[in-house]
């Protein structure tokens, strides 16, 4: 009875920690001029247009992908599912490599970085 309790309580200063660490990036970035520093996530897209893509399609999927090898092992099942039906796919990538490969393929599906980890995030 003590460990889930205590699991509970270390995520949540987990989740802490971790915003308090990115807030602090955040304004370190924003007066970086390094733009590799820059977090390109799911904030800095337009989502007003992902939703605009996404109600043209009958059906929406969303693929979770760690890295650039998960997402080339998922490309097959996203082209059958686009050959089988009318379908709105968005990739969400935990690395920067996924997104960068992506970038440097230049995917036309939606995609995006996942926000950092934490309790309330999702």
């Amino acid at each position: 009875m003590f460990i889930p309790l205590l699991r509970s309580v270390f995520f949540i200063l987990w989740s802490l920690i971790n915003d308090v660490f990115w807030l602090c990036c955040g304004v370190f970035f924003i007066f970086s001029k390094n733009p590799k520093l820059k977090r390109p996530g799911l904030a800095s897209q337009n989502l007003e247009e992902i939703k605009q893509k996404r109600k043209k399609s009958s059906k929406g999927y969303l693929f979770f992908c760690s890295s650039a090898g998960e997402y080339e092992q998922a490309a097959p099942i996203m082209e059958e599912i686009e050959a089988r039906e009318d379908a709105f796919i968005q990739i969400v990538f935990f690395s920067r490599s996924g997104l960068y490969f992506a970038q440097k393929i230049k995917e036309k599906r939606s995609f995006c970085l996942a926000p950092p980890d934490a309790l309330w995030h999702w």
